[in-house]
């Protein structure tokens, strides 16, 4: 049953809208047809390479043979399929929570709670490298927490890693932090038999580095930068230092906690300092308010967290992740940060729910627990219904693609040439870029919109007109006015504007 719910729930989007539902799902999608149709050729240069995704080829690869093999509606059987590796995801995060927490109802409130998070349900009902990771990240702390490993387990660990590796950056990040965190810890702690965990730890730095000094590093150029590794590199060393120093004065106590005491008292010292603007918006604090109150419970979960290498890797994951959200949010350039920031944040929550489900065993009563583990998640899940169903976007990224724009970009990609540049939201450039390979400048259309006028085409959707959505670009201007007031209407469907003058 579990399954099923898995995988339905993620159909909602495709089955209710009859669209794809992420920017992020279009590069891939026309990535894919463009293999497909090509096949064989070079991925890395034209026509097929967009100069990103394809350094991470696997989900391409994926997508690629899921709809030749299936040959059904190319958007629904790759919907179909990321449902499908999702269920994948919350099998292994049972198998690994079983495994370190020893409870089999407990790992099944996880995977429950897991899959109903809004923040994974928007990456996973989409097509997404974060959603195709997943499961290889799982699998691998699944055999990452046995206390002793044999050389098949080493093998296994390996061929996981590059599979990971050439899935997605982030979760790829995200895992060489927890990893070097854990061995850190583990020889401070003094654990014996880490000779395997070593030798892992430098297969893992050596499949990661060379995928980044060959291929990652082309697609992240933007990014990326040696002042920007040394950041990550202090960001980073920072909690390790300071955890080590509490092992070495708080011996066989719990030190995490500790930190969550401190970094509620950092965030308000900065909130005090830095006020929240007044016009926060709906869908921010919608993710917010579950979010606060899984990261209490969380505290107090920690706490009952049994010893173990389970244990120290859920440290190592909060420690790391928590501080690279941080380096993202105060050092990458604007437009990257409050992405990243919340794709990072995505991970964190993870852990903190896992740790915040060991708090609900503090419940005997079967039937009690049963019916506030639903109750939470739908709580979880409010935020990505409303995305489905409602006109509220999901916070760091922009969902639910309606007929009525993808008619509109329809129309551009029969009428406009190549060669000439578009001016589109983020929104209706990942469709016109990504998908239909046009041009198309995000940053000169706040500009056109600000003087009236215009000299290349246009595409504005009234929806965001009515809702002040111009996403990265919270400038004070009165779009209504100056929207409806611009000239050269060619095209108009209710709905969707292209004007020219």
């Amino acid at each position: 049953l579990l399954i099923v719910y898995i995988i339905v729930i993620r159909l909602l989007p495709i089955l209710y809208w009859n669209e794809v539902f992420s920017t992020d799902s279009w590069p891939i999608l026309g990535i894919a047809a463009k293999v497909a149709k090509h096949t064989p050729s070079d991925i890395f240069s034209e026509p097929i390479s967009d100069e990103y995704n394809v350094f991470w080829p696997l989900l391409i690869m994926f997508n690629t043979v899921y709809n030749i093999v299936l040959d059904l509606n190319f958007k629904f059987t790759s919907h179909l399929m990321t449902a499908i590796v999702s269920s994948i995801t919350f099998l292994a995060a049972y198998v690994f929570t079983k495994n370190i927490l020893k409870d089999t109802k407990l790992a099944l409130i996880f995977s429950f709670l897991c899959a109903s998070l809004s923040s994974n349900l928007l990456m996973t009902a989409s097509i997404t490298k974060e959603a195709h990771a997943l499961p290889f990240l799982f699998l691998i702390l699944g055999i990452y927490a046995k206390n002793t490993w044999k050389f098949k387990d080493l093998c296994l660990l390996t061929l996981l890693t590059i599979a990971l590796t050439i899935t997605h950056h982030l979760t790829s990040l995200i895992w060489l932090l927890i990893v070097t965190f854990t061995f850190i810890i583990l020889v401070f702690k003094g654990v014996p038999f880490l000779r395997r965990r070593l030798t892992y730890l430098a297969l893992t730095y050596a499949i990661m580095g060379s995928h980044f000094y060959f291929f990652g590093i082309h697609g992240l150029k933007n990014v990326i930068d040696l002042n920007s590794v040394v950041s990550l590199i202090a960001f980073e060393t920072f909690p390790i230092i300071v955890y080590i120093l509490g092992l070495v004065f708080y011996h066989g106590r719990n030190v995490l906690w500790r930190f969550w005491i401190i970094a509620l008292i950092l965030c308000s010292i900065i909130l005090t300092l830095n006020p929240l603007p007044a016009n926060v918006l709906l869908q921010i604090q919608l993710y917010c308010i579950p979010l606060i109150l899984i990261s209490i419970g969380g505290i107090l979960g920690y706490l009952r967290f049994p010893e173990g290498i389970g244990k120290i890797l859920i440290t190592s994951w909060i420690l790391s992740n928590t501080f690279l959200s941080a380096y993202f949010y105060f050092t990458l350039p604007p437009g990257f940060e409050l992405v990243l920031t919340a794709r990072s944040l995505n991970f964190l929550l993870i852990p903190i729910l896992l740790l915040f489900t060991v708090k609900l065993l503090t419940l005997k009563n079967n039937y009690l627990l049963s019916v506030l583990a639903i109750l939470i998640a739908t709580i979880l899940m409010t935020p990505y219904l409303l995305s489905v169903f409602g006109n509220i976007e999901g916070y760091g990224e922009y969902f639910t693609y309606k007929q009525h724009e993808i008619k509109c970009y329809t129309w551009f990609f029969k009428n406009i040439s190549y060669n000439e540049s578009i001016l589109a939201d983020v929104k209706a450039g990942y469709v016109l870029k990504g998908f239909y390979g046009l041009h198309v400048n995000t940053a000169k259309l706040i500009e056109c919109l600000q003087n009236s006028k215009c000299s290349l085409y246009a595409i504005l959707h009234w929806e965001n007109i009515v809702y002040n959505r111009f996403y990265f670009n919270p400038i004070a201007v009165n779009y209504e006015i100056r929207c409806l007031n611009i000239p050269g209407k060619i095209y108009d469907s209710g709905k969707c504007v292209v004007c020219k003058t």
